[in-house]
């Protein structure tokens, strides 16, 4: 589950009834009402719908005064109902690099999981589990005949089918000494629901080529814009859409069965919104570019500042000098003190290198 320590702009809800919220729910309009807006602007009691509802992570201090100053029980009860709900979000594209940059957050279904799994003896089975499309798939390996298949479980049927093979893996073994990494056969499973389609590859080369669901029907993210905050049937509606989303994304699963196998590494992508809200060139219309230019784009992160949005978005091909060979960024900020002086550089995260070839 996706579950955020606070912030967001998902909204959460549980039941309560009128005669549960009655004086309670009153006490707090009385008590803010006329004063500036503050965390209470986040919260709302439905009465058509008879749920209380949330937008984003209930804050400590919002919790304490409703349970503190409740009469009814089950005033209170739904109070720490809401406040365990509203920190299970569906997942969304903010992004930590660049976090000062202002942008909307998304919701996102566009998931990956990667893993590298190592045994003794092959197990007898893998399973992983991952929604697309609205629709629920389960990728099978069998590791001892290096087989795979891809089942599309709402409608029992195999879509797809591949083989495989095995490699070895340097894995620390933490229970010799010296913590010496050790080969171990297994593989690295990458299971994927970008852009509306399902891919698996072991050890980076594909099983099958790209599987397109047949359902079209999939729940579009979208942004929780400020000025429509809380109104009752866009907040109800959205409620319902992110309770919905983060049930799907909780059907995201990995199992093993048949034998003993090590998790050596385990990681979960999402996808993120193309371009920031900073659109000017080759966005909502096609960009004409003159002979002997280019048109730059970066690392397509949501914060990457390109010729999409340079007021001269065009770069004479002159001005280019060398050929790129590697993408360095996002890279770590990190401040190199020479006496009083202090120097902003970057240091490159070498994991994310990716060379260009």
């Amino acid at each position: 589950r996706y579950w955020l320590w606070s912030g967001g702009n998902h909204f959460s809800e549980t039941p309560l009834r009128p005669e549960d919220a009655g004086a309670d729910w009153d006490h707090v309009l009385r008590r803010f009402d006329g004063l500036p807006v503050s965390w209470i602007s986040h919260l709302n009691y439905d009465r058509e719908r008879q749920v209380l509802r949330c937008e984003g992570v209930m804050p400590q201090g919002m919790q304490q005064e409703l349970v503190q100053r409740a009469e009814n029980e089950g005033f209170r009860s739904a109070v720490y109902r809401l406040a365990a709900r509203s920190h299970l979000s569906p997942v969304i594209d903010r992004y930590g690099y660049n976090a000062s940059v202002t942008r909307e957050n998304h919701r996102t279904q566009d998931l990956l999981l990667r893993t590298v799994l190592v045994w003794d003896s092959p197990p007898a089975e893998i399973c992983a589990d991952l929604m697309c499309a609205n629709e629920l798939f389960r990728v099978r390996l069998s590791p001892r005949d290096q087989t795979v298949e891809l089942v599309a479980v709402d409608h029992d049927r195999v879509v797809a089918v591949g083989s495989f093979q095995e490699s070895t893996f340097r894995v620390s073994d933490r229970t010799a000494v010296g913590d010496d990494p050790q080969r171990r056969t297994g593989i690295e499973l990458q299971v994927s629901a970008f852009d509306r389609q399902v891919i698996v590859a072991i050890n980076g080369s594909p099983c099958f080529d790209p599987y397109v669901p047949e359902s079209d029907a999939a729940i579009l993210p979208t942004p929780s814009p400020l000025n429509e905050r809380l109104i009752a049937d866009n907040a109800s509606t959205q409620a319902a859409n992110d309770a919905l989303l983060v049930e799907q994304q909780h059907r995201w699963r990995l199992g093993v069965s048949g034998e003993s196998v090590e998790v050596a590494e385990l990681q979960m992508f999402r996808d993120v919104y193309y371009t920031p809200g900073r659109r000017r060139n080759a966005i909502e219309k096609p960009y004409a570019i003159p002979d002997g230019c280019y048109f730059v784009q970066g690392d397509n992160s949501p914060v990457s500042s390109d010729s999409r949005n340079w007021a001269d978005p065009c770069v004479p091909q002159k001005l280019l000098v060398g050929k790129p060979f590697l993408v360095h960024l996002p890279s770590r900020p990190a401040i190199l003190k020479l006496g009083e002086r202090e120097i902003l550089i970057r240091i490159p995260d070498w994991p994310r290198i990716g060379y260009i070839r």
